[in-house]
């Protein structure tokens, strides 16, 4: 598994792809599959588009389900920076359907430092991703 996060499609039709996403801190590290709409990359790109403009920005990210009543995982996302130097990392909940009453039983949380050039890159992947079986992008961790 790749250091960061990783994109790929699984499966698709005209009104759901299923993403696999992965996240990995070289310690740490899952993998969940989430259902969303074919567009879904695209509002991705524009909620992380110009990460970080200064040291206090902070971008919440959610995609997919996060309650066992839904099908799919969801990964959550908190992009903000470590220091005043606007070090960026973020920070990942991965969940997968089969969580239960007792917690998050199949779920994985971690950091991921990164670079600010980097993201900037990924955003651009993002709006130009294609659906297709070998599509994969990556957020290299820095």
């Amino acid at each position: 598994m790749k250091q960061g996060i990783s994109i790929s499609v699984e499966w698709w039709d005209e009104d759901v792809v299923i993403f696999v996403f992965s996240a990995s801190n070289g310690t740490f590290c899952g993998e969940v599959k989430v259902y969303l709409e074919p567009n879904a990359l695209e509002q991705f790109a524009k909620d992380l588009s110009g990460f970080p403009r200064d040291a206090k920005d902070q971008r919440e990210i959610d995609l997919g389900a996060f309650s066992i009543m839904h099908a799919g995982g969801g990964i959550q996302m908190r992009f903000a920076c470590l220091d005043a130097a606007c070090h960026p990392a973020v920070d990942v909940k991965l969940r997968t359907q089969e969580c239960s009453a007792f917690g998050d039983l199949q779920s994985v949380a971690l950091r991921i430092p990164l670079e600010a050039a980097a993201v900037d890159d990924y955003v651009n992947h993002l709006r130009q991703f294609k659906v297709t079986p070998q599509a994969m992008i990556v957020l290299p961790m820095a």
